[in-house]
């Protein structure tokens, strides 16, 4: 079990039927239907229409629980960002670094003083599933760069990724 599965909350349990996709590399893969996403239990302004396959199947959604990145869709991106950023302007100082894009898709990071043991308090993020809500909550909403330094701090960047359809 990844160690992050810990930190989620899930709103009920039951079964909801997905579909079964086999892939190139013959691994099976079971796309969920997301709704919308909500920081601080807060819904975000997404049309639900973003969520939506096109007729190629693109823009599905597929929950990989070995993993703690969500990849969103340029506009899902962009309002769940804005909002985050919102929150915890008060709390974490964000890396003004235009050239600092982490894997050429993170780039909203803050820049964490390495003396500093634990993250102050983070808004949560919840993902919205027709029948289920998880919630990503603490130090599982961003992830600290390996090896990125920038004087005495460490580098943590929204563990969300800018996808384009």
């Amino acid at each position: 079990m990844s160690p992050w599965l810990s930190t989620l909350e899930v709103s009920s349990l039951g079964f909801t039927a997905t579909k079964h996709y086999p892939t190139r590399q013959s691994l099976v893969v079971y796309m969920v239907q997301l709704e919308g996403i909500k920081v601080l239990d807060r819904l975000l302004p997404i049309p639900k229409s973003t969520f939506e396959p096109d007729h190629t199947g693109a823009g599905q959604t597929m929950v990989d629980s070995g993993t703690q990145f969500t990849f969103l869709l340029e506009s899902a991106y962009i309002a769940l960002r804005t909002a985050f950023l919102n929150q915890t302007s008060s709390v974490l100082k964000v890396l003004e670094d235009p050239d600092f894009v982490f894997q050429g898709a993170m780039d909203l990071c803050y820049l964490v003083p390495l003396n500093q043991r634990v993250l102050p308090l983070l808004p949560t993020v919840t993902l919205v599933f027709r029948g289920a809500e998880m919630t990503v909550s603490g130090d599982r909403v961003l992830y600290r760069v390996p090896s990125e330094l920038r004087g005495n701090n460490s580098v943590h960047c929204l563990s969300s990724i800018r996808q384009k359809k």
